[in-house]
């Protein structure tokens, strides 16, 4: 069975091979390169790329910034700088241990890609020789076991299974994409790709532009159409607007860009406005307007009640809340599936990994809540000698071990439901 090198061992082997890149700090010419690639595999960065990798690889969710950017950098690092070390080590001490365990992650992320119908250019190096070509849409046997954890001898039994249960290779050990996908709906482990920025910067006009593009990926949270962005935009402006989709350039973005658009765009792609305006200012390194005209831009949201919700509309409109505020360990060892947040003294979490979005409540506001909800009582943890509940509770120990309400939220009038009911009893 091919077991998936840990997050753990992954992170160590980087780590030597950042000690070695400081020792190279002072033998190389391009110390940016440098500097920033370390700075990408660091694991104490919040924003650590190894670490982006490996939850897009296991998980399918995307929290990073820019794929297009993110993903060719970190297969540069395997294919440019990984090697020499490993082979250091290989010569060193005569074992292959280190890249066989880290070939892992790398086929795991090719399979991912390939499932993603990904456009990348991966190459053909050592790392991705004996893997099948990604554009060709195809898996070998050892890649759909490390995408279901299961051993090889599994998937190649599932060949004998009835219906779409049946998995057939088309060639050897090689499988198709397609019928790879197929295969995993039937069986129910197909896990559907979804991208979600974090805390994310814009620094450049290019950044922004492939940031829009995104939304139009399948593989967004919220995926919308270039045609829905367009209607949006006021008509006067809507031209400028098609010459910056085509070749973005800061000329092209001051053309089209006006609060106004920034207001509607923000109600299609459920993002915050000021947020918007914010990227924007920093893309032409412009001073912001004044604040009164960012807080118009806020009242002048408007999200109709029945919107679907997503885990980017729930977090920008809990952050948008005076009287909410992020817990202080909400950024302390940050669980990628669930925020914790506070309004007065109540502790509540919002938990996202899933396309349904949940609030963690407290007995007391969540029993005055009329929407669909699940009782956790204390009495019932760890009976079974587990915790019974999300993981990421644990470290918000106000609520970990105390009777709670998991709250579905469906649309956008159930979260607004659950604000008013937390804001009246929280704020007495």
């Amino acid at each position: 069975m091919p077991t998936l090198i840990s997050k753990e061992d992954a992170f160590s082997i980087v780590h030597e091979l950042n000690e070695l890149l400081l020792d190279q700090m002072y033998l190389t010419t391009n110390l940016k390169h440098v500097r920033e690639m370390k700075q990408l595999l660091d694991k104490e960065s919040e924003n650590c790329l190894l670490n982006i990798i490996y939850i897009y690889a296991t998980t399918a969710a995307w929290h990073g910034g820019e794929m297009s950017h993110d993903i060719p950098l970190f297969i540069d690092i395997c294919e440019m700088e990984l090697p020499q070390y490993l082979r250091a080590c290989y010569a060193f001490t005569g074992s292959q241990d280190k890249f066989k365990k880290l070939r892992t992650l790398y086929e795991l992320l090719h399979a991912r890609l390939t499932l993603d119908e990904a456009t990348y250019d991966l190459g053909v190096t050592a790392f991705w020789e004996h893997l099948p070509n990604a554009s060709e849409g195809i898996l070998s046997r050892r890649q759909v076991a490390l995408l279901e954890g299961k051993k090889e001898d599994t998937i190649r039994n599932a060949a004998y299974a009835l219906g779409d249960a049946c998995l057939k290779p088309y060639k050897d050990n090689l499988y198709r994409a397609s019928d790879v996908i197929r295969w995993q709906k039937a069986i129910g482990t197909f896990k559907s790709t979804t991208i979600r920025y974090g805390d994310l910067n814009i620094h450049n006009v290019t950044m922004l532009h492939s940031w829009l593009h995104d939304f139009c990926s399948p593989l967004s949270e919220t995926p919308v159409s270039f045609e829905e962005i367009f209607s949006v935009i006021t008509a006067e402006r809507r031209e400028a607007f098609s010459h910056f989709w085509q070749k973005p350039s800061e000329e092209a973005l001051l053309s089209w860009f006006s609060t106004q658009n920034a207001v509607n765009l923000a109600v299609l792609l459920n993002i915050e406005p000021q947020w918007l305006v914010t990227q924007v200012y920093q893309c032409l390194l412009t001073e912001l307007p004044e604040s009164d005209e960012l807080e118009e831009l806020r009242q002048n949201r408007e999200i109709s009640s029945d919107t679907p919700t997503c885990a980017e509309l729930i977090r920008q409109t809990l952050v948008n809340c005076n009287w909410v505020k992020y817990h202080p360990l909400h950024r302390d060892k940050r669980n990628t599936k669930m925020d914790g947040y506070t309004s007065g003294p109540v502790t509540f979490t919002h938990e996202h990994n899933l396309k349904t979005q949940f609030l963690w409540l407290p007995k007391s506001i969540g029993e005055k809540i009329s929407l669909p909800k699940k009782h956790y009582l204390k009495k019932e943890l760890n009976l079974t000698g587990k915790y019974g509940r999300h993981s990421g509770l644990k470290k918000y120990t106000e609520i970990a071990y105390e009777d709670l309400y998991k709250v579905e939220v469906k649309t956008f009038g159930d979260l607004q439901t659950v604000l008013e009911t937390l804001k009246s009893l929280a704020h007495y």
